[in-house]
């Protein structure tokens, strides 16, 4: 990936694309790489299995996509 980019610049395109910003976004990661968009999502969760930065960044936390962490986090996140 380019040292002057990140995966937030492409989700910020393709929210406007959809006249959204940020504060529309919840975004996973569990690596370095996924840093940009973390930070920037109104919602940004790590995964069990991420790098020890990536969980000390997020304020939200899920299991490892083996076991479905995406889907458990997005139906205990949207029950409430």
């Amino acid at each position: 990936m380019s040292l002057t980019t990140d995966k937030s610049v492409g989700l910020k395109a393709l929210l406007n694309h959809f006249d959204a910003d940020y504060s529309n976004l919840m975004a996973f990661g569990d690596a370095e790489n996924d840093t940009g968009m973390l930070k920037a999502a109104e919602v940004g969760v790590a995964m069990a299995n991420s790098q020890p930065a990536i969980l000390e960044l997020t304020d939200y936390h899920t299991d490892t996509n083996e076991n479905d962490g995406v889907a458990q986090f997005v139906n205990k996140y949207f029950a409430k």
